[in-house]
């Protein structure tokens, strides 16, 4: 029998063990890391200066410093240190900064559906390449049968 779960990789009590409060609270913060999973945002290649107790930032390809290694993992601070939360497939997360959802393929975060206060007079598209570049255009201004063309410049 393994020492973790399955799924959530949450460490079980053993028979025997000396502090089993100890298992049990640290089973208690990764639960409370990876359920309803948000973080402020996923542009982050090294930790903040001031986290707050809590705060979870989905760690940028390129992480530097106490995040070295921890490519599009979850850093979770909590009770003065930095905890790494490995993702499974499947996992969603909300990124608070963007307003979206993300899944976990196994090898990629992917954006999940178009946020919900979009309304039908309205269209985005979205770089697959990086998903953080979107424009959004409104039809509302159109009169029906006319046909308009833009042209977005590079940046």
């Amino acid at each position: 029998m393994s020492d973790t779960t399955t799924h959530l990789g949450l460490p079980y009590l053993l028979a025997a063990q000396a502090q089993k409060h100890v298992t049990h609270n640290e089973a208690l913060r990764l639960l409370d890391a990876m359920v309803q999973l948000s973080v402020l945002d996923r542009t982050r290649i090294a930790p903040p200066a001031s986290p707050a107790d809590g705060n979870r930032h989905l760690v940028a390809s390129g992480a530097t410093g106490l995040w070295a290694g921890w490519d599009l993992n979850i850093a979770f601070w909590v009770d003065g240190a930095w905890i790494r939360l490995v993702p499974r497939t499947g996992w969603l997360v909300w990124v608070a900064a963007e307003g979206l959802f993300l899944v976990w393929t196994g090898s990629a975060w992917e954006v999940v559906g178009e946020p919900r206060d979009v309304s039908d007079a309205v269209f985005s598209l979205v770089n697959d390449a990086d998903p953080t570049k979107k424009a959004t255009f409104s039809l509302a201004g159109i009169s029906a049968g006319t046909t308009r063309s833009f042209t977005l410049p590079n940046t």
